[in-house]
């Protein structure tokens, strides 16, 4: 009876040592110290939007309660909330259910990627995992979670949103060359001038425009009275030389004494005796209706000889009478040509006309030219304005008059500028604007899709593609597309790539509290205590903005506790 009770006191002992090894739950809770948590990576960064992480949780052996199942759930803890990611259910190897399983004897373990949406508010967030053991109803949770990653950095946010629009050039020459002529002929041979030429409506008209330029001194400069003779091509090379001398030098005695009116600024006009009109011979034989005009050429052209070129013609003309009759005669004649120069407004006379909202007298085109003349925003707007009063086809004043608005913030008003100008001109420089305004409206995809279109408009056009590529995470994408340019944007992109030393040099070209600002950061990487305050200084005394972001600064964590560093924010 004895060794009944013994057998039964052993089994008990036995049963109870089983259980408690075995079926108690409570020991995966108190071995949680064999657990192996890690996470990558232990330092969060938020990118396009996103805060991703990717967890390990590996179990020992003889760990996992056959009948048990546990509830990991990442949770992302931040100032105010959290945010908890899809929990992972896993089972012992007796539990009826479609879980992974981990094996008692072998342990195991799984992976799991994690993303949560990013705010603000999660800049000094951390991540941790929580674990619950479910068994036969009963829900135990660990004592402490297992803490994956401090902190989000979220350096990206920082990039300066672009929306930068193109502005169309207007060159403006103040003095343009102008010419008026007319044209005196020559009878065959002869270098005498005819009373009837000097009489003729396109000679009188030139002495008028000379005696009209004499007397707008102010808007017109009478540059010389230039004569050219020449004789046709269809006499003696030598002959028609001397020939063509004389038709100049009476031209211009003719001119002199005919001229009264502009006596003094025409007495030493430049005469050059150009010989045969050879190139007028060809112009005026192509030009004609002469059937054989192919033909004339092609001979006349086999021949390089001027003297037996000039023969040929004379005998070609006996064959073709319009030859004599109307092309050689055309070709006996001296050419006057006033040469002058037209004076436009200075800039000091474009920009009182700005300044006075005075349009008159004045073309739209000089107003486009005079925006630039002041960088006061009003003043480029009352030039814009003023030439699409002038003319409302001008889509360079109607495109710079969006760009003025877009960059005071006014978006709407700077759309449909912009829509405007493409009804009339919708190159590359306007659909950057457009994208531009659809940058600004949040619309990332479209903006895209049109600076992509844009090409090579601008450096804008880059800028503009970079501020998206950063938004998008796509940061080596930032970097060529602002290679040069020595911005923020350049140097945030640098960094976000790992390209520090980079980041840094661009930095020392950049003047401007946010550039001060990404100094202090990188100087926080190095641990440089001296440049982070100095640099944060400079930044927030520029821009005190950026003392709220600075107290949540991720970058900024081993520096929350100093008192130098406190006294700035």
């Amino acid at each position: 009876m004895r060794n009944i009770r013994i057998s039964y006191l052993a089994w008990m002992v036995a049963a109870v040592l089983l259980l408690g090894s075995c079926s108690n739950p409570e020991k995966m809770k108190k071995a949680v110290d064999q657990v192996k948590v890690t996470c990558v990576p232990t330092a969060l960064e938020a990118k396009a939007g996103t805060v991703k992480a990717k967890i390990s949780v590996n179990f020992p052996v003889k760990f996992f309660n056959k009948k048990a199942v546990l509830e990991l759930t990442p949770v992302l803890v931040y100032n105010g909330g959290e945010l908890a990611a899809p929990a992972k259910l896993l089972q012992g190897e007796d539990v009826k259910d479609n879980n992974q399983v981990i094996s008692y004897e072998n342990g195991g373990g799984y992976e799991q990627e994690v993303e949560f949406p990013y705010s603000d508010q999660l800049r000094m967030a951390k991540l941790e995992l929580r674990v619950k053991i479910l068994y036969k109803g009963k829900t135990i949770p660990f004592d402490q979670p297992y803490k994956l990653a401090d902190g989000v950095s979220a350096l990206y946010t920082l990039a300066t949103p672009a929306a930068a629009p193109i502005f169309y050039d207007q060159t403006y020459q103040r003095i343009t060359p102008e010419q008026q002529s007319a044209e005196i002929l020559f009878m065959i041979s002869k270098a005498i001038v005819e009373k009837k030429e000097l009489s003729k409506a396109q000679v009188k008209e030139l002495e008028q425009y000379i005696s009209k330029v004499k007397k707008d001194a102010v808007n017109k400069s009478f540059q010389g009275l230039a004569i050219k003779a020449y004789a046709s091509p269809d006499g003696p090379v030598e002959f028609n030389d001397k020939l063509s001398a004389k038709r100049g030098t009476s031209t211009k005695d003719a001119v002199k004494k005919s001229f009264k009116t502009v006596k003094d600024v025409v007495s030493k006009p430049e005469v050059t005796s150009l010989g045969e009109d050879w190139d007028g011979f060809v112009a005026l034989v192509s030009a004609s209706n002469i059937a054989d005009k192919e033909l004339i050429l092609r001979v006349v052209s086999m021949y390089s000889d001027p003297n037996v070129r000039d023969r040929e013609i004379k005998n070609l003309s006996a064959g073709w009478p319009d030859l004599k009759k109307t092309i050689l005669p055309a070709l006996r004649k001296s050419n006057l040509i006033a040469n002058v120069n037209s004076i436009g407004l200075s800039d000091d006379q474009i920009k009182a006309k700005i300044q006075n909202k005075d349009y008159s007298n004045i073309s739209a085109d000089q107003l486009v030219y005079g925006a630039k003349l002041s960088s006061d925003l009003s003043y480029k707007i009352a030039a814009y304005e003023g030439a699409i009063q002038l003319d409302s086809k001008n889509y360079k004043a109607i495109n710079n008059l969006g760009a003025i608005y877009l960059m005071q913030g006014k978006v709407a008003e700077a759309a449909k500028q912009f829509e405007a100008a493409a009804a009339i001109n919708n190159d590359a420089v306007v659909k950057n604007n457009l994208g531009a305004v659809a940058l600004a409206q949040g619309k990332i995809a479209e903006a895209e899709k049109l600076f992509v279109q844009a090409g090579d408009a601008g450096d804008q056009v880059k800028h503009n593609l970079a501020y998206i590529a950063i938004t998008k995470g796509q940061y080596t994408a930032a970097v060529d597309y602002l290679a040069g340019s020595n911005s923020f944007n350049q140097a945030l992109a640098l960094l976000l790539v790992g390209k520090t030393e980079n980041a840094s040099k661009v930095l020392e070209q950049v003047n401007s509290p946010k550039g001060a600002y990404l100094k202090a950061v990188i100087a926080a990487r190095q641990g440089n205590e001296s440049a982070v305050l100095s640099n944060l200084k400079e930044a927030v005394s520029g821009d005190a903005s950026l003392k709220k972001l600075a107290a949540t600064e991720f970058e900024f964590r081993a520096y929350l506790q100093n008192a130098a560093f406190q006294s700035l924010l």
